[in-house]
């Protein structure tokens, strides 16, 4: 039997050889970010703006 090689095997093959390294990779860089100690004031300035009144 003949391997049937169409779109969607194609299409499948390069989003699983591709995109999925690529977006663990970015994933892994954001939460890299979202947790550097230089970043940390900026965050938590951003976590109390909803309790300000100004």
């Amino acid at each position: 039997m003949k391997a049937i090689i169409t779109a969607h095997t194609l299409v499948s093959d390069f989003v699983t050889t591709l995109w999925t390294p690529f977006f663990v990779a970015l994933f892994v860089v954001i939460v890299a970010y979202a947790f550097w100690p230089r970043n940390r004031t900026k965050f938590d300035d951003a976590a109390h703006i909803p309790l300000r009144e100004d």
